[in-house]
């Protein structure tokens, strides 16, 4: 059953990925097969190389996956460039097919996706390899010269690199999303926390030059390292929950605002893609719409759930939130990109909104896009001083406020993405409101 599943995934693959597995596959098979002979026969030799493939075994079967589930660090590549620096291509290329199928077999990865990691990093140890020992000196020890420094970090900065590119070409042709993104995404995060395995592993390679056995002094500031980047990924990752739990605990306060941030997220996505902006830029625009009315928590319910007109008084502190909101996520720098967002999604296009009177491209285009997302939810649904308009009704006032309130283009995306979404329900369409019902102070609270 399990081997049909497999079947069933690797015929799902576009062809273009499956094409580029089969190209890594035999790439690093003849690889392979120019290292066996090179490698050591004797006793100790074999057996130096079945301990630097169980330790890159082990190191894989610990990742730290970063942010959200895109990115890891693992620990692997510091040995497999101490295995380069120390042995040679050769060596650390079949070291590395070994302990990475083991891992990848103890993990029970899908044969296909365990045959791409085997295959992506002993072309990349390879590679890297070749040049390492190109670009060092020639003298026996390791590591004693300028010039094996040099080598040693343009080796470095090319593993990290080709690597990254390997998989990132990968999930481009399976997703078919743009390269960048997917590296600013996935692996951008996670560049600083990879480069210091460069180090780390220069260190295993001179301890392993002064005595082999003593490398086992290297484990505890490996894991150590691997403990406080895990610790980073953890705080972030409970930051991100606990800020959109206390945005949706906000929203809870009254039945009437009950998931209104996921709405207003799930209405932005639809325009962002719309839109056709990159994947990252989508991440940060839905982050914020989570995050947009988080300010609130500053705003007295009496005022938020008033079933009137606010006075002049309760107006201007209301239109505090967008700034207070700000401030909360400014402690935070981890979110601080999506700061402006939530600060100006209440600005209007003409310059007539709050809290500092942008208009037109002064407005971050993410807040342009929140303002309508955040407008449409808010009219059809129902709040304390009206009941909820009707989808016709709502859309007639983006139309109405499009150019004023709202960014015409934006206006625009969002009622395509919504024309797709709910077709059968849009058409035929009813008798459009009268037009004269728009308002310009659309969706204000």
């Amino acid at each position: 059953m399990l081997c049909q599943v497999e079947e069933n995934e690797m015929r799902a693959l576009p062809g273009a990925v499956k094409l580029y597995i089969a190209i890594l596959i035999l790439i690093a098979g003849f690889i392979i097969a120019r290292s066996i002979p090179l490698l050591p026969t004797t006793p100790s030799g074999l057996a130096t190389l079945g301990l630097f493939a169980l330790m890159l075994c082990l190191a894989d079967l610990l990742p730290i996956v970063m942010l959200a589930e895109r990115g890891e660090v693992v620990m692997s590549s510091a040995i497999q460039i101490a295995s380069i620096i120390i042995f040679g291509p050769a060596f650390a290329a079949v070291a590395t097919m070994v302990g990475t199928l083991a891992a990848e077999i103890i993990e029970r990865r899908v044969w296909y996706k365990a045959a791409f990691n085997a295959a992506q990093f002993v072309i990349t140890v390879a590679t890297v390899g070749v040049i390492y020992v190109g670009l060092a000196d020639e003298t026996p020890a390791h590591l004693n010269s300028l010039v094996d420094l040099i080598a040693l970090l343009v080796a470095g900065l090319i593993y990290y690199s080709l690597n990254d590119s390997l998989v990132i070409v990968a999930v481009a042709l399976a997703e078919r999303l743009p390269f960048l993104a997917i590296w600013r995404t996935a692996f951008r995060d996670v560049a600083w926390h990879n480069l210091t395995m460069i180090p780390l592993g220069a260190m295993f390679a001179l301890l392993w030059q002064v005595q082999p056995w003593s490398v086992v002094l290297a484990i505890i500031p490996m894991f150590v390292i691997r403990s406080s980047i895990g610790l980073v990924r953890q705080l972030r990752d409970q930051t991100k929950e606990a800020l959109i739990a206390l945005a949706d605990t906000i929203d809870a306060r009254d039945s009437s605002t009950y998931q209104h941030s996921q709405r207003v997220a799930e209405y932005a996505e639809m325009i962002a893609r719309q839109m056709g902006l990159p994947y990252d830029e989508v991440e940060l625009i839905i982050t914020s719409a989570r995050l947009h009315d988080l300010g609130k928590i500053g705003m007295d319910n009496v005022m938020l759930y008033k079933p009137g007109p606010l006075s002049s008084e309760e107006r201007m502190n209301f239109q505090r939130h967008p700034s207070i909101g700000e401030s909360l996520v400014g402690y935070f720098p981890a979110f601080g990109a999506g700061r402006d967002l939530v600060r100006h999604h209440h600005e209007h296009f003409n310059g007539r909104g709050y809290p500092n009177g942008k208009k037109g491209e002064e407005i971050p285009l993410g807040a342009r896009i929140l303002a309508v997302a955040d407008a449409y939810d808010a009219m059809t649904s129902d709040r304390p001083y009206r009941s909820a308009m009707s989808k016709e009704t709502a859309i007639a006032r983006l139309k109405a406020a499009s150019g004023t309130q709202f960014d015409p283009r934006v206006v625009e995306a969002f009622l395509a993405a919504l024309a797709r979404k709910e077709e059968a329900e849009y058409m035929p369409r009813k008798a459009e409101p009268r037009l004269e019902e728009a308002s310009s102070e659309t969706g204000e609270r």
